[in-house]
């Protein structure tokens, strides 16, 4: 008897599987809504009015006290051990690498050449800069004779021509003074000529008149003789007398005459004198003239001088920006070696001899052999609750897990963008340099104070700041909410230490099915906070959770 064989499913039941699942669990969800909403409805039923209808129902909440505990705030993070000095050698110039005379973990002294790079261009650079400051400066001690050369003989023209002009002034002065002195010589000479024919002149009448006397007496002698009164020999005698008188007229006459042209060869050297020394003024004038326009020509020297120091100025500039140029030159093939600026090792080397590299390029890293310390990474809430300067410890791996006394020496103020964390560097207490870079080590930091101290379960904390490290809870003074603010300290987690806010034995609100407004009224069940409250511990009301910060 045959058997008969089970059904078999359609072809296309397992391609069309995922389908059906799907479809089952959608009809699963909507069937377990619509018994939630029928238990929340009678629940709403039993309990009295909903919010909507009733903003004065009191909610049923959780709620815990606030109390003394001793925290465990120690935190361990590992970091790595990184010299305190590190350098990046990256090129100063582009070109081939010639050498590089270190390999990674070879060490090295300051100042040991590490690096050269191809200095063709380099040199090249600097014998053309050695060149144009030879030009340079072979233009500037030229133009530098010519100005002083220039300016020696401008300066001496100009001081023969000035003691010229000077002389030629005095001369002036002289010549005026003579012809002054020549009229005034003259006319005296002339006067005391004319003085002279004056008196010459009065004798003339004086002889004259003489003669003209000895006439007359002549006359009457010479009738009394004819009438016997007088002798022969006085008639004589008064004609001698006559005679006399006559010569004495023609020797006046001729004294006159002399006198007369006394005075007209006195008026005549007056005249001539005086045009001399008129002339002698005009001479001396033009000499002067002579003088002022040899003056004006030496200033123009001068002028000249002035010029080339200009020049001289100008070439100076271009002597300068030639050193300059022989610097930076010098300096850039100064670029092409590398030396390690620290004493230390090679950290990493990045290229090989033969690489072309440019401006900027990375080649070795060189670490300083001794000082070190750990660079470790933190999250957002530790970090906050770190110090500069606060003591921590250090474990080292490589060294059989020993402990070595150390601090925060750095904090870093901006967050790392991939990791979202904070990095912190600690300095290690190692006397004998025991500690390597390159080694790992834990950081074991103490976040907060020993001993018993105030603490509320972080479940009760609402707009937590790590930052500012505030906080908001509910607190329930009897059996109404008072929205409280804290300042707060390190936290394990479960528990925050409080600076600020509560005392101990403070009832907060740890869970409530809603948001709680200041004053409402609520009924409170105290839960331990050494387990958190669920929906099986308290049963409450099933309004949805606000996600908006408590009302005032």
């Amino acid at each position: 008897m045959a058997t008969e064989s089970p059904p078999r499913p359609p072809q296309n039941w397992w391609a069309n599987k995922d389908t059906v699942f799907k479809g089952t669990v959608v009809v699963g969800v909507i069937i377990l809504l619509l018994v939630l909403f029928r238990f929340g409805a009678i629940l709403a039923g039993k309990g009295g009015p909903t919010v909507g209808r009733s903003r004065g129902t009191s909610s049923k909440v959780a709620v815990d006290k606030t109390r003394m505990d001793e925290l465990d705030f120690n935190y361990e993070v590992v970091g790595n051990v990184e010299s305190v000095q590190t350098v990046d050698l990256v090129a100063r110039t582009s070109g081939l690498i010639e050498q590089i005379t270190k390999l990674a973990g070879d060490q090295v002294k300051k100042g040991e050449l590490l690096v050269k790079i191809d200095d063709a261009r380099a040199l090249a650079s600097v014998y053309k800069a050695q060149s144009d400051l030879a030009n340079a400066r072979f233009t500037y001690h030229q133009l530098q004779s010519q100005e002083e050369l220039t300016r020696v003989q401008a300066e001496s023209d100009v001081s023969i021509a000035r003691a010229d002009l000077s002389a030629a002034r005095a001369g002036v002065k002289k010549a005026e003074f003579v012809y002054s002195a020549t009229l005034s010589q003259g006319d005296a000479t002339v006067a005391q000529a004319q003085a002279n024919m004056e008196s010459v002149r009065a004798q003339l009448r004086q002889a004259e008149v003489a003669y003209n006397q000895s006439k007359v007496s002549y006359e009457r002698y010479l009738n009394l003789q004819r009438k016997g009164f007088v002798s022969a020999a006085d008639v004589q005698d008064s004609y001698a007398e006559v005679l006399s008188a006559h010569a004495t007229v023609e020797a006046r006459k001729a004294d006159l005459e002399a006198a007369e042209k006394q005075v007209a060869n006195a008026r005549q050297q007056a005249t001539k004198d005086n045009v001399s020394s008129a002339a002698d003024i005009q001479t001396s004038r033009l000499a002067a003239e002579s003088a002022r326009a040899n003056v004006a020509k030496a200033d123009a020297g001068t002028s000249r001088s002035q010029s080339f120091q200009q020049q001289l100025l100008a070439q100076k500039s271009l002597v300068e920006a030639a050193q300059a140029e022989l610097q930076s030159a010098q300096l850039q093939l100064k670029d092409t070696e590398l030396r390690s600026p620290v004493d230390g090792f090679v950290s990493e080397r990045r290229l090989d001899p033969g690489t072309l590299v440019n401006l900027g390029d990375p080649i070795l890293t060189v670490q300083a052999g001794q000082e070190v310390w750990v660079v470790a990474s933190l999250p957002q809430e530790i970090y906050n609750y770190v110090d500069r300067g606060a003591s921590c410890k250090i474990k080292v791996d490589g060294l059989r897990d020993r402990l070595f006394d150390a601090y925060i020496f750095s904090k870093d103020s901006a967050v790392d963008a991939a990791s979202r964390q904070f990095n912190i560097r600690v300095k290690i207490n190692d006397p004998k340099n025991e500690v390597k870079p390159g080694m790992f080590a834990r950081v074991l930091l103490t976040l907060g104070p020993e001993g018993e101290r105030l603490t509320v379960p972080t479940s009760a904390l609402l707009d937590r700041n790590d930052v500012e490290r505030t906080a908001k809870v509910y607190k329930v003074v009897d059996g109404k909410i008072e929205i409280v603010e804290l300042k707060l300290g390190p936290s394990d987690g479960d528990k925050a230490l409080v600076l600020e806010g509560l005392e101990v034995g403070d009832t907060v609100v740890v869970q409530t099915a809603r948001s709680l407004r200041q004053g409402q009224e609520v009924e409170t069940e105290m839960v331990s906070s050494e387990e958190a409250p669920n929906e099986q511990t308290l049963k409450l009301n099933p309004t949805p959770v606000s996600t908006e910060s408590p009302q005032p």
